[in-house]
C-alpha cells in the first residue's frame, strides 16, 4: 500500500490473520487513532483468512500513526490479531 492520507476516498485495508476463519459470525477491525480514540469496522472476508475494509472520506483524520487489529468472532469464540501500525498523512490540497 503506498502513503494514506487523511481525506483518502476507497481505500482498502486488509489485515491477514494467518488462520481459516470463514467460519466467522463477526468480522472487525479496531482502529485507534493517534489521540487514543477507538473506532470499530465492519469488515468483509477475503479468501479465507484476510479482512477488508475500505475507508471513507474522514475514516483517517487525524493524520499520525494509527493502530489497527483485527477482532474475529466465530462459533469457537472470539479473539484479536496482531496490532498493526500505520501512518496517516495530512493531505495539502
Amino acid at each position: 500500500m503506498g502513503k494514506v492520507y487523511i481525506t483518502d476516498d476507497g481505500t482498502a485495508v486488509e489485515l491477514d490473520v494467518g488462520v481459516d476463519i470463514s467460519d466467522a459470525t463477526s468480522l472487525q477491525i479496531k482502529a485507534k487513532d493517534p489521540a487514543g480514540a477507538i473506532d470499530t469496522w465492519t469488515a468483509t472476508l477475503v479468501g479465507t483468512s484476510v479482512l477488508r475494509y475500505v475507508a471513507t472520506a474522514g475514516d483517517f483524520d487525524p493524520a499520525g500513526v494509527w493502530s489497527l487489529q483485527a477482532r474475529v468472532v466465530t462459533p469457537d469464540g472470539t479473539w484479536l490479531g496482531e496490532t498493526v501500525k500505520m501512518r496517516v498523512y495530512e493531505a495539502y490540497e
